[in-house]
């Protein structure tokens, strides 16, 4: 999983930040932009694409232990993963040129 491209590691990383924006900022303004994203992003993910983003960029799991905990095989789990991933680089990539 080290492979994973640039564009597709920033896309997770947004969608964590977002979700810890959403859930810890002080201010109103940064919050709300923050809960708009992450709701804008969550509705262009299926939902074992939301489970493992939200598994994954807010809770910290690794896919090695979504493997083990689900029964899953890793391959298959990292390919949902970068799914996810580009999933969600294109959905950022819309709204930014939109």
């Amino acid at each position: 999983m080290n492979d994973l491209p640039l564009i597709l590691a920033e896309a997770i990383r947004r969608y964590g930040r977002d979700a810890e924006r959403a859930e810890t900022s002080q201010r109103a303004d940064s919050r709300l932009e923050a809960v708009q994203s992450l709701a804008s992003a969550r509705r262009v993910l299926d939902p074992r694409q939301k489970a493992i983003a939200d598994l994954f960029a807010i809770k910290g799991r690794s896919i090695t232990d979504l493997a083990k905990a689900s029964g899953e095989p890793v391959d298959k789990l990292e390919a949902l993963f970068r799914a996810t991933c580009q999933t969600l680089a294109d959905h950022y990539e819309t709204r930014e040129a939109a």
